[in-house]
């Protein structure tokens, strides 16, 4: 499913025009764009988003990853600060010395962490709350021109807002998955280079393993997420409307500005 947009300086940029031509609803194309941060985009990358209409971007990293890697912008970009988490606890970012430290001794300790953090993304009241502002964010600002959304490595805060915007607009599930898990091809390049480093430390295979399990996505994380979602709210369309505040007005609104 992936087709992954080339912008130069950086990595699992993808329209949400591919998931049309299934069942579900057709997306304007490069009305929506998700992908990673932002921090290392060539001028050629910034002059290919404002070539793709991007006029909007939603920053949904923490405001200490925000500090420490900027993104670089245009300045007729309209930049919103919409953090799901006070940190980040998927550890895109986190350093090669701090897994060390964690995750050399224990295979599972990474795929553990991802699992904790989807629980998270499901019940933190902050993440919650980003949300409805991450919707209404899109609602406001899509009539203007595109809109880029991006965490760090564009896979779980930004997989898991692209899953509950499907999931709401229609889009089957096992289209929702793919979409998801398509972030591993379009992260190709990046997931490579984590690896060769983790490799030179010569830590041994627990470490690699938890460096591996932090860098990709996996089905489990993301059913770990719905699994709650059913189990403890009734079901995603119960999860959007009663938890996250998603009126049907507001999912008539989404459907406006972003279905053909």
């Amino acid at each position: 499913m992936s087709i992954d947009l080339k912008i130069p300086g950086t990595f699992n940029f993808r329209d949400f025009s591919e998931v049309n031509g299934t069942d579900g609803p057709s997306f304007k194309a490069l009305q929506l764009v998700r992908g990673g941060f932002l921090s290392d985009v060539t001028d050629l990358g910034l002059a290919t988003l404002a070539e793709y209409g991007i006029k909007t971007v939603i920053d949904l990293r923490s405001p200490n990853e925000t500090a420490t890697f900027p993104d670089r912008l245009l300045p007729q970009m309209r930049y919103l600060k919409i953090p799901v988490f006070d940190d980040d606890p998927t550890s895109s970012t986190m350093s090669d010395k701090e897994i060390k430290r964690l995750y050399a001794d224990d295979d599972q300790f990474g795929y553990n962490r991802m699992l904790r953090s989807y629980r998270k993304m499901v019940i933190d009241p902050h993440a919650v709350a980003a949300y409805q502002d991450f919707f209404e964010a899109i609602i406001t600002y899509a009539e203007d021109g595109g809109i880029l959304f991006h965490c760090s490595a564009g896979k779980d805060r930004t997989g898991f807002c692209s899953y509950l915007l499907l999931a709401v607009l229609g889009v089957s599930e096992q289209v929702n998955m793919d979409f998801y898990l398509a972030s591993n091809d379009a992260s190709t390049d990046r997931i490579k280079w984590r690896l060769d480093q983790a490799k030179k430390d010569h830590l041994g295979r627990c470490f690699v393993q938890s460096v591996h399990d932090l860098v990709v996505v996996r089905r489990a994380y993301l059913e770990q997420a719905v699994s709650l979602i059913n189990d403890q709210f009734g079901g995603i369309d119960a999860y959007v409307r009663d938890v996250v505040g998603l009126t049907e007005s507001l999912i008539d609104s989404l459907k406006q500005v972003l279905i053909k």
